[in-house]
């Protein structure tokens, strides 16, 4: 059942231990929420639709990552996980985020491990994530995976910071030059017609043209902020429902001139990093190619990385498979090479995430 047709519902019953507990749970209907229940070990008393808010707000990035340095900064400490997720949870001001936390603790307490109280939750904790939990559980060491899983977001986090505020400069500059250029002609420009007009000379083609223009905007400039809304408004939903238009836009991006070159190095680092993070973690290398095809976040990369995956699984070296799609840098691939051949691709591939984050800083600096 795809998680489209799923609801929440909020309930209330008894676990093994005889104790009372309360939450929401994720089903079809209200059989199988109470199904679901029931294998958890929980006999539910009273089971309803959970009402949805009128606002609700969202769980951002940097709220994961923080939840995540926090909670394993107290697990390291000695604090139980119950305790930790409680505390982790009165210091949230997002509330949406605080009745997730709680969740997760409810479930913990019903008798899930933190993995499994997670999968409740995809949004926020994806499939890297949850993997590189249930190894930490599996190896004992939750509060170490933490700590690193805390780290790669707050990198990846650091990266796409950047990436905004170089962007935001020269956007800024083309709506300030745009507004300027509206105000002189609806403002200077009739100042300007009626000297010529009085001085009666005959004007050059491309001040006609630049009058023209001007009279047309005072008297239809509110169509023009019709067109230019519909034009942003338009483009917004092809990106969020077209998947040829979000392609194609993803394909010419690298193509930028200077942004383009970021966005690369942004993608390396994110491929390294994840790379990294997850094969030392004891994730096998076919499932770390996957996540690594999500984290991409750009068409030409995920496509690659997935053609790497396949070649990978059929026996092909992971440097090799690189070289063949094209997309991979010659240092990348040579630094992948030799931690293939050393036996040490995590640490071959964090040296790579460190070098291509702090080359894309650095070109993010002389951007901005």
């Amino acid at each position: 059942m795809s998680s489209s047709t799923l609801k929440t519902f909020s309930f209330t019953g008894t676990n093994r231990k005889g104790t009372a507990v309360k939450g929401d749970i994720e089903a079809g209907n209200i059989q199988l929420a109470q199904a679901k229940l029931r294998k958890q070990g929980v006999i539910a008393d009273k089971i309803k639709p959970k009402s949805t808010p009128l606002f609700t707000t969202s769980v951002k990035e940097k709220d994961v990552a923080f939840f995540t340095r926090q909670l394993g900064t107290m697990l390291k400490s000695g604090i139980p996980i119950t305790q930790a997720l409680e505390i982790t949870a009165e210091g949230q001001k997002n509330p949406a985020f605080k009745n997730q936390i709680l969740q997760i603790k409810r479930d913990i307490e019903s008798g899930l491990s933190l993995h499994e109280a997670l999968r409740r939750h995809p949004k926020q904790f994806d499939d890297l994530y949850r993997s590189l939990v249930e190894s930490g559980e599996l190896s004992g060491n939750l509060e170490g995976m933490l700590t690193r899983i805390a780290e790669y977001k707050e990198k990846i986090l650091s990266i796409r910071s950047k990436i905004k505020k170089a962007s935001f400069y020269p956007v800024f500059v083309l709506i300030f030059a745009f507004i300027v250029t509206i105000f002189l002609m609806i403002k200077v420009v009739p100042e300007f017609v009626g000297v010529f007009e009085q001085q009666g000379a005959e004007l050059p083609a491309i001040t006609v043209v630049v009058t023209t223009m001007s009279a047309w905007l005072q008297k239809w400039w509110f169509i023009l902020i019709a067109i230019l809304v519909t034009l942003v408004v338009g483009f917004i939903q092809l990106k969020k429902r077209s998947r040829g238009f979000q392609q194609q836009l993803d394909v010419f991006v690298l193509k930028l001139p200077l942004f383009g070159n970021l966005i690369k190095r942004s993608v390396l680092a994110r491929f390294a990093r994840t790379l990294s993070t997850s094969f030392a973690s004891g994730v096998p290398m076919v499932e770390c190619l996957d996540s690594c095809a999500k984290a991409a976040n750009n068409f030409v990369y995920t496509n690659a990385i997935l053609k790497i995956k396949e070649d990978v699984a059929s026996g092909q070296e992971l440097a090799f498979a690189m070289k063949q799609t094209g997309v991979f840098t010659p240092l990348m691939i040579q630094m992948t090479n030799i931690g293939e051949e050393s036996g040490a691709i995590d640490d071959m591939e964090d040296k790579a995430a460190d070098y291509y984050e702090q080359d894309h800083h650095g070109r993010l600096d002389q951007a901005q």
